[in-house]
């Protein structure tokens, strides 16, 4: 089972890696805060399904694997090409989310008397940020800044990731990133998990009554965390083109040795340190 520690590896090289290419003159743009943000989530994720592992709390565990597939694809999407528009894309496309749920809190739920309060206490904290007159201002700008990311001609604009008119849906996505395995084995197996239509088959019923029995492979899912985080963080290293300084070469060998760990019949790792 993976450690803590090794996952405190990659969260302590990626943090080195941000606080060395953005410092006083360098500040962090959307699409940087996109792919940081994903990746601070997905080891978050990995925290959360060992913990679950440890405990042998299993039913949530695919649920939390489910998610991190998803970050992990976005993150590979980001990186691949035109980085900028796409990682500021995922960015305003969460804004753009925010405000879709407030309209329809608003327009939807009974209690109006307490939507009124909230609207009016939104209004006024966005106003005191001085950038925007209010929420309908506020509403407007980031509609506009998501709306202009996308090709000419796209009216499909549900997705963040279908800027280009040909990704509309998830599994769009994957088939892009030729990652059809993955969803079809991952991301689809665990549909039902994310639901709460999967328990009728680890029924186990008997005269005496019925258990529940699940189990989930440990070495595979350990390789699935350490797989996704390592190539995350190789493609960072690589859109930052950083060369470790001699500060954190030993936040990279330990990387290396964990991923050797769990990857070795996996992936060949050929990860050079450079003095």
């Amino acid at each position: 089972m993976l450690l803590s520690s090794e996952l405190d590896t990659f969260e302590r090289l990626h943090k080195r890696v941000l606080e060395n290419i953005f410092h006083e003159d360098t500040k962090m743009e959307p699409h940087d805060l996109s792919m940081a943000l994903l990746y601070i989530s997905m080891i978050d994720k990995a925290r959360g399904i060992e913990i679950l592992l440890s405990k042998n709390v299993l039913d949530s565990v695919k649920i939390i694997q489910r998610s991190m597939l998803e970050q992990y694809v976005y993150l590979l999407f980001i990186l691949k090409s035109d980085t900028v528009k796409r990682g500021r894309a995922y960015f305003y496309g969460n804004k753009i989310s925010g405000i879709k749920y407030w309209n329809n809190l608003k327009r939807d739920y009974s209690d109006k008397e307490l939507t009124n309060k909230i609207s009016s206490d939104l209004d006024n904290e966005i106003s005191k940020k001085g950038y925007w007159d209010g929420y309908d201002n506020y509403s407007d700008y980031y509609r506009e800044k998501y709306n202009s990311l996308f090709e000419k001609g796209v009216k499909d604009k549900r997705q963040w990731f279908n800027i280009y008119g040909d990704t509309n849906t998830i599994c769009a996505l994957f088939k892009k990133m030729n990652m059809l395995d993955e969803y079809r084995f991952i991301y689809a197996a665990n549909s039902e998990s994310t639901h709460g239509t999967n328990m009728p088959e680890y029924l186990k019923a008997s005269e005496d009554g019925f258990t529940v029995s699940q189990s989930i492979d440990d070495l595979n899912m350990d390789s699935f965390i350490i797989g996704d985080l390592y190539l995350g963080m190789e493609g960072l290293i690589n859109y930052y083109k950083y060369v470790p300084i001699s500060e954190n070469i030993s936040d990279f060998e330990d990387m290396e040795k964990v991923v050797k760990r769990y990857l070795k019949r996996k992936y060949k790792i050929n990860l050079k340190i450079e003095n």
